[in-house]
């Protein structure tokens, strides 16, 4: 595994490209989280990444919370373990649906922010329930892992309610996020990051 620049944009990524069966047994067993989880959260458990992810979650909800109060429905791709829609489910005065969605299986069994869907949004058919169902679609740091980024944002159009929005956070290695944890930053050179 390689890691390559466009000579045009400067646009960095992995290569050869992982296969989608790669990326699948990869999220299903949750591995490499899980692995660079022990150096965040020592020991690993899920009490222990709650504690380490806290800031990170309520700093994303602080940030979207007047956002997500204008829609009626939610759905946050690549949820992971559910923090964020946890603290969002808490808050006083909250008017919104939130759904998670994710493809790793260990992640969706210990998911806590309530409902889960698992479907992958590059090969799965979407459910005929969830088409123009949501006011906003959310994919915080879910593009680097996908290997066509701009297929893949097509075939989430339908998802979204006419007049709806789609929300996408992608890394940034000069995020105040990075100065709050050298283990956050490694996170940026992940084995799933393909671009």
């Amino acid at each position: 595994m390689n890691i390559v620049d466009c000579p045009v944009c400067g646009h960095r990524q992995l290569y050869p490209l992982l296969s989608e069966e790669e990326l699948i047994e990869e999220y299903n067993e949750d591995k490499t989280v899980r692995s660079q989880t022990v150096k965040i959260a020592p020991g690993s458990d899920f009490q222990s990444m709650r504690k380490k992810f806290k800031e990170w979650t309520k700093i994303h909800a602080d940030m979207y919370w007047d956002m997500l109060q204008k829609c009626d429905y939610v759905l946050n791709i690549g949820s992971g373990y559910g923090f964020l829609e946890e603290e969002l489910n808490r808050r006083d005065g909250k008017r919104f649906q939130i759904e998670g969605d994710d493809i790793g299986q260990f992640r969706i069994d210990n998911f806590v922010g309530g409902i889960c869907h698992k479907i992958n949004f590059m090969t799965d058919e979407i459910p005929e329930d969830m088409r123009g169902k949501y006011d906003l679609v959310m994919g915080l740091h879910i593009l680097e892992h996908i290997n066509a980024p701009v297929e893949y944002l097509r075939r989430l159009k339908p998802l979204i309610k006419d007049g709806g929005r789609l929300l996408i956070e992608v890394p940034n290695l000069d995020s105040f996020l990075c100065e709050l944890s050298s283990e956050y930053a490694e996170f940026f050179y992940l084995y799933e990051h393909v671009s």
